[in-house]
This record gives structure tokens, sequence and C-alpha cells, in this order.
């Protein structure tokens, strides 16, 4: 029976999980997916989770049960603990193999490489390697592959469409059953919906440091100061901003606070605040965003007339 490596369509996914298919099927290796995140998922990584848990974390516990039921041979789950030299990831994302280690005691075997800005990333690959019994030579040439970035058709834009930035961690702003389709929902009301990846993390990096005297310890953090800034500093400006976080999230509670701040003293942008967790009800979720459009809209028509 061919040996398979599961992945949990959880966390850094929405950010490399295309590379990290590539690379295991390049070492020959079958890769599986958990599905698309939804609410019974949700419900059952809130049971095997620990109570205090933000919701990226219940929900990756959601997804790895479902990995084990399908049968796979490994579960891929990197310890990522910092994604460029100077910044690092929540704790809970750092221990996420640990926490899976301690839920799960009937599980695949785990594949967790460290990775950690600055190092080479192929110490990781190779790691894999061994773990798989696959040559340094060929975890290379599959890394190359991996790396290949096969670009995609630009998206036509209506310069008229009301325009709202997200901001947020990645595995809530792109996991739609975490955010209960909050993109979808804006883009069939077309809206013009503005995201962090159209923009080079190092540059919104550098963007942050700029305005302070310590860099910002928390990656995604950093990286949603210089998202507001390069809005703020660009035309056109989005009319609105949505800040997507779960319940009890410490890094954003600081930054947070710093977002807010920076659109109050830049310019007067509306700003709406939603927080997930596994309680969150649609019907309210719905409401809130549909508020927010209407006083978007009901803002630029006055704009209009003044």
């Amino acid at each position: 029976m061919q040996k398979t490596v599961g992945i949990p369509r959880a966390l850094y996914y929405f950010q490399y999980g295309p590379a990290w298919r590539r690379f295991f099927q390049e070492l020959d290796y079958p890769v599986v997916l958990s599905s698309p995140t939804d609410g019974k998922l949700i419900e059952k990584g809130a049971m095997l989770s620990v109570e205090e848990a933000c919701l990226p974390i219940k929900i990756l516990h959601g997804h790895v049960a479902q990995l084990c039921e399908k049968g796979v041979t490994y579960i891929f789950l990197p310890r990522l603990i910092s994604l460029l030299k100077g910044s690092f990831t929540c704790p809970k994302i750092a221990g996420a193999p640990e926490m899976i280690q301690s839920a799960f005691t009937q599980r695949p075997i785990l594949l967790s490489p460290s990775i950690r800005a600055g190092e080479n990333p192929l110490t990781a690959c190779y790691e894999l390697g061994r773990e798989l019994d696959r040559s340094a030579s060929r975890v290379r040439k599959a890394w190359t592959v991996a790396c290949e970035n096969s670009g995609g058709p630009v998206e036509k834009r209506d310069p008229e469409a009301l325009r709202v930035a997200l901001l947020g961690h990645p595995y809530l702003l792109y996991d739609s059953g975490a955010n209960m389709r909050l993109r979808e929902k804006l883009e069939d009301q077309k809206i013009l919906v503005c995201t962090p990846d159209e923009y080079d993390p190092e540059d919104l990096r550098e963007r942050a440091a700029d305005m302070t005297e310590k860099r910002i310890f928390w990656s995604t953090g950093e990286e949603t100061v210089g998202y507001i800034l390069a809005l703020l500093d660009n035309e056109p400006k989005p009319d609105g901003f949505i800040f997507v976080t779960s319940f009890g999230c410490g890094v954003d509670s600081f930054i947070l606070n710093v977002g807010q701040r920076l659109i109050q003293k830049k310019s007067q942008i509306p700003y709406l605040e939603l927080s997930l967790d596994e309680h969150a009800g649609e019907a309210g979720f719905d409401t809130r965003i549909e508020a927010f459009i209407d006083m978007l809209e009901r803002r630029r028509e006055r704009g209009k007339s003044a």
C-alpha cells in the first residue's frame, strides 16, 4: 500500500499550501488534503482541543482528526517559528505540533520540521527527505520545483466599486469556512475586496519598521500594520477596513489597537472589527456586514453631493 502525506487545510496552508503539495508530489508521495472548513469540522476541533485555544487552533484539530480518519501515513504540520528575520509567529502556531501530539495519541506520523527565518530552508527539506527515505539530490530538485511561481490571470477590477480592505491573519482571511464566507459575501454585493497578499510581505514589514522605534515582534502583526500604511499612503484608498480576528487572540489585542490608531490618525475611513469563535452566529455576522456596507454607501453618496 502506497504511503500518503496528509496536509490539513489550516493555519499557513492558505499561504504555502500549493508549494507544500508540489514538494511532496515531486517526491512521489500522494498528498491527501482535508476537506474545506465547515461547521461540523469546527465543532469536532473544539471538542478535541483545550478550551482556551483560539479558533484557528481548534480548526486545525478538526482537520487533523479528519486526516486521521482518512488513514494517511503522515501528517505534514511544520513548526513555523519565524517567517522573516526579526519577527515571529505566535506561541500557539509555533507549538501546534506539540498540541496535536497531546490531543491525538493514536495518529499518523507527524512531519514537523522547524522553520526559522534566516536558516537555509533546505535544512528542513533534508530533514523531511530523511524521514521519507529520499536522497538529498531529489529533495533539492523537489524544493526547486515547489518554489516555482506559476502565476495566474490578473483580475479585472471596477474602479467605481466600493473598496473594502480585509485585515488579519491569513488563516482567517482566506479560510471561507472560518470567516463564514466573508469575502464571497462582500463580492456578491459588488464590493472590491483588497487583501495583504497583493503586496510583497517584506515591503509591508519595512513600512511598519519605519514607523516604529522597535520592530513589531509578530510577523503577521507587522505585515498588518505595513498593509494599513500602504493603503493609506496610496490611491485609491479603501472606503472601509474590516479586521477579522479570533476571540482571545493575544497578538490581535495589540495589533487591533495599533491599527485603529493609525486609521484614525491618517484618515477618517470607517473600521469594523469582526471577532470569530466556534459560537459565532452567521445571522448576526451578516447583519453587521450589511450595516457596515450600507454606511459606506451612504458615506460615498454624501461625498459625491458635497
